[in-house]
This record gives C-alpha cells, structure tokens and sequence, in this order.
C-alpha cells in the first residue's frame, strides 16, 4: 500500500509540477471587468486679445495736403506696426469720408481756416492698411456734410473693410461688437456735446447685461485742457455704474487725466493721433491705450491696460516713442 501511494503522490506532484510549467510558459490571464479609462481633462485654454486705441485722427487741411504728396500711408508709417500687432485697431476719425471737395484745402494748395472738414475717399484704404480695422464716429466733425456726409462715410469705410461704431447724434444700436480669438468685445461711442446720453447709457447696459465687456470711447471735455472738468468725471462715473469695462476718451487734443474708478480704467483724453496742429508740444504729443483681455472658460476680462507716447513733432505724421507704460490701479 505504502508503494501505491507513494506512486500516487509522486505522480500528483508531476502533474502539478506540468501544469506550472505550461502556466509558466503560457500564462493564462485572469480577466476581471475593469472600470473605463477616462482622457485626462485639459487644462483650460487661455486666450487673448489686444485692442490698441488711438485719438483724434483728421486728415484734412495740411494733412491732406500731406497725404495727397506723399501718401496717406506714409502719414501713418511710424504707428502701422503697433496698430497691426493688435487683434483689433481703433482710432477717433475727426471728420466724414465723402466725394466732396475739400473747403480746408484750396486748389492752389494753400489751406484754409473753414473747420468743416472731408476726407479723400481713399483715406479708409490707409487706415486699414495701417492696421485700423474700427473707426469711432461719434464726435462733431463727422456730421460736418450732414446725414449725406455720414452715409458716404459708411459706404466709403465699408467698401476699404473698415468697420465703424457710434455717431454724432448719439443714435441708439450703433454699437459695434467684434470678436477675435473666441472673444468678443462690444464698442460704444458717445458724443457729449449733443442730446442722446440716456440712449447710450442704456446701450452699454444691454451689452453689459448680454455678458460683452464694453469699451466706451466718449467725445468730451474741453479742448485743450489737460484738467478733466467734473461734469466729465461725473459722466464717467454713469457708463461705469451702466457697466462699462473701460473707457477712453478723446476731443481735448491733448494728453488728460486717468484714473481707475473701481476696476474700470478711465483714460479722460487720449491727445490727438494725426492731426495738422503745432502751437504747443501738448497737442503734438498724445497717447495710444492698449487694453489685453484674458479669456479663461467662460470668463472674459480685462488683464492689463499699457499706454504708449506719440510724437508728431516732425510734422509728417505720428511716430512712437519710448516703451509703454503699464497703467496700473
């Protein structure tokens, strides 16, 4: 008996030690059911846009004069590569674009003190060859021809792509709102010195409330001033309290007041961009703002405010100087 089981053993012990061996050479899996393997979720996507603002723009009189010797472009040579390192470009336009002759600029070349002003119709080719792609109407020169003056101004930006935002008579819904880079940004004009604030209060309200960061450009102030009058302070404080992101004013041909109200930068008078006048260093010396908004998800904002110095000291149009300064609270 002793041998029998003995054999038993031995050969139990050969047939486990087979089995090992294939498992060894052949492994045999063990399938479970395993929860699925999810992606990893990216990180958000940031994205950016630059919006870079110039001031009064006129391109009649001396600088038409200018423009029609050497060219509109040449006028706009030393400030083109900052306004097409922008996503969007945006500068006041002092005056209507008509087929109109011009009252400031004689025939015999010599230039008049008439302020009704009108632009060549091929002047909007230069803006946006310049890197100008949104033009502020809401100002009191643009209506120097009339409701004719300003269509022909509409048909003329719109044939050169250029596109337009605001008017004299502070119209309602003349807003513009442009999206870059999945960001959209919308643009109001206001011009002070005519009726229609409520309307345009109203406006940056709606836009506000349809979730659009709103920039106001505003025509106001006195002209010359460097002091910001404290009907325009109160005026700012309204399209801030209606829900305004940022606003940036012109008119006074020289460099005004800024502050923040709140988180809302408020650049009271950018100085003039291109324009024929040159009795003091102020009006030939203005400012460009670049705003850069973040967009994080959902979430739209205004990262950083910089404001660059233009001279047009030389007499032939604006150029750069120095580093921009980041305006800060």
């Amino acid at each position: 008996m002793t041998k029998i089981y003995l054999v038993a053993f031995f050969a139990l012990v050969a047939i486990f030690g087979s089995i090992m061996l294939v498992r060894h050479l052949y492994p045999i899996h063990d399938y479970q059911l395993l929860a699925p393997v999810k992606p990893p979720v990216p990180a958000e996507v940031t994205k950016e846009l630059k919006v870079v603002i110039g001031g009064d723009v006129m391109l009649d009189r001396q600088n038409r004069a200018l423009g029609e010797t050497y060219s509109y472009d040449y006028l706009f040579q030393g400030v083109a590569s900052l306004f097409k390192s922008a996503d969007i470009g945006v500068v006041n336009l002092e005056g209507p674009v008509t087929d109109y002759p011009s009252k400031t600029l004689l025939s015999n070349g010599e230039t008049d003190d008439d302020l009704t002003f009108t632009f060549a119709t091929n002047t909007p080719e230069a803006l946006a060859a310049a890197g100008i792609s949104l033009i502020g109407l809401a100002n009191n020169h643009t209506y120097n021809f009339g409701a004719e003056g300003l269509a022909q101004t509409h048909e003329w930006l719109s044939k050169a792509g250029v596109e337009w935002f605001g008017d004299p008579l502070n119209t309602e819904g003349t807003e513009q709102i442009v999206c870059k880079n999945s960001i959209c940004v919308a643009f109001v004009g206001y011009h002070e010195f005519n009726p229609g604030k409520e309307r345009i209060l109203a406006d940056v309200k709606r836009l506000s409330g349809e979730g659009y960061p709103v920039i106001v450009m505003a025509h106001w102030g006195d002209e010359y001033a460097t002091n910001t009058p404290s009907r325009v302070k109160a005026e700012a404080r309204e399209f801030v309290d209606a829900g305004a992101t940022a606003i940036v004013g012109a008119h006074p041909h020289v460099i005004g007041d800024k502050e923040w109200v709140g988180n809302v930068p408020v650049i009271y008078s950018l100085g003039n961009l291109l324009f024929d006048q040159y009795f003091s260093q102020d009006v030939m010396t203005g400012n460009v703002a670049e705003l850069d908004f973040e967009k994080n998800g959902d979430d739209v904002y205004l990262d950083k405010v910089f404001l660059y110095t233009v001279s047009n000291a030389s007499r032939q149009g604006p150029v750069v100087v120095g580093l921009p300064i980041e305006f800060s609270e």
